[in-house]
């Protein structure tokens, strides 16, 4: 929703509550309420790393990962509107739950302890970190199994998370293979879908 469209939605339902509640807005007070709320979104939206762009390709990153379907198919979470806000569709779990880029853990104060969970993923040598000058080339050829590249090994260490996010979302999902679904039967239906944000205080291990 562009910002513009946020302002629309807002004003309305403001107006809506006035006049429910016996007031009727004069064009001053409009004004006044406009500017408002224009100058709490603009504030909103350029609250973070100060990186809107970085932050909003972030986003799109995320969601592009969706292995289920395309990212028109996905009716994605309400987000909330504050930093500690919840609803049902955000939930957030762990020691430093209530802290954020807002609100961070004071220098003083060690990093707490969390919870310990396994973390694995493919490696090969030219994605690692090296303090050298050699970069390792990305290897070519014979290396590749069914078109992808064969990963040196499978790697895994344990991280101490702290602090959790959990987004549902909905997904337009097939529901019966098109060989295997009954006459009649809906051929799609929408499944939950989570997007989890861990924080990690450090390696554990």
């Amino acid at each position: 929703m562009s910002d513009s469209q946020l302002l629309q939605t807002l004003k309305q339902h403001i107006a809506a509550a006035l006049t429910s509640n016996g007031v009727a807005p004069d064009s001053k007070l409009q004004e006044a309420v406009d500017d408002a709320l224009l100058a709490a979104i603009q504030s909103y939206r350029n609250t973070g790393t100060g990186n809107s762009s970085y932050e909003a390709a972030l986003g799109a990153y995320i969601i592009g990962q969706n292995p289920y379907v395309r990212s028109e198919q996905l009716d994605l979470p309400n987000l909330p509107l504050t930093q500690n806000g919840e609803n049902r569709w955000v939930r957030k779990n762990g020691v430093l739950a209530n802290y954020n880029a807002l609100n961070p853990l004071p220098k003083d104060e060690p990093i707490p302890a969390g919870h310990d969970v396994d973390f694995s993923y493919a490696d090969w040598e030219y994605l690692r970190e090296y303090t050298g000058a050699a970069a390792f080339q990305k290897p070519v050829g014979d290396q590749k199994r069914n078109g992808e590249l064969v990963p040196d090994v499978a790697s895994t260490y344990v991280l101490n998370i702290v602090k959790s996010i959990r987004l549902r979302y909905t997904l337009m999902d097939r529901r019966y293979l098109p060989s295997e679904r009954p006459e009649g039967a809906p051929e799609r239906d929408l499944q939950n879908g989570y997007i989890l944000i861990s924080y990690s205080g450090g390696n554990s291990g």
